[in-house]
């Protein structure tokens, strides 16, 4: 029921933020205090931008998802939505990266695409897809810090692409299918009557 919902609502943004606290502690453990700075800084503006570049596509997900009528409808949205998360948030990543923002510009298109990916897993009750990305995508910086494979800001912009893309796959494939329409379906269903007919 609606309790138990709410629970695992509950438990698993509880667990994505907490994974997200424990990467950026790590991160802010394993930078340079200036560097640090300097990330949480474009970090913070791709938080409050990325959600934008989604054209309130993110916010009608919540109504949207749940109305939708069949799966194929859904999947049109949330495409739809990734679309325009990844084409303005490209274009002004584009813009922000020619004033000096670096591998930073790279993530807005990925957390956009994330933030809208995170809207339509909570619409559909997949809160798990909602809450992980983020904090996982916190740990694999934090990992490849450490193992000095990237600075601060690569890292999080191509765990941010992963995750998105991994959020994505997982979404679409959580969608409720058609049912088979093929002779083998229409054969699945006709024998049963066929049968009755003879007895």
């Amino acid at each position: 029921g609606w309790a138990r919902r709410l629970a695992a609502g509950a438990f698993w943004a509880a667990a994505g933020r907490g994974l997200a606290f424990a990467g950026f502690a790590a991160v802010a453990a394993l930078t340079p205090l200036a560097a640090f700075g300097e990330f949480a800084h474009l970090r913070g503006a791709v938080l409050l931008l990325g959600p934008l570049a989604s054209l309130g596509l993110a916010a009608s997900a919540t109504r949207r998802l749940p109305q939708a009528a069949t799966g194929g409808e859904a999947a049109g949205h949330l495409l739809l939505g990734w679309l325009a998360a990844l084409v303005v948030g490209g274009a002004a990543a584009l813009v922000w990266a020619s004033l000096g923002a670096g591998w930073a510009a790279a993530a807005l298109p990925a957390y956009a695409a994330l933030f809208l990916g995170g809207q339509g897993a909570r619409a559909l009750e997949r809160p798990a897809l909602g809450a992980l990305p983020l904090g996982l995508a916190a740990a694999a910086t934090a990992g490849a810090l450490a193992f000095g494979l990237a600075n601060a800001a690569e890292a999080w912009a191509l765990a941010l692409w992963l995750a998105a893309a991994a959020q994505a796959a997982a979404l679409l494939a959580a969608l409720p299918r058609p049912a088979p329409t093929g002779a083998r379906a229409r054969l699945a269903e006709g024998a049963p009557l066929t049968l009755s007919l003879l007895a």
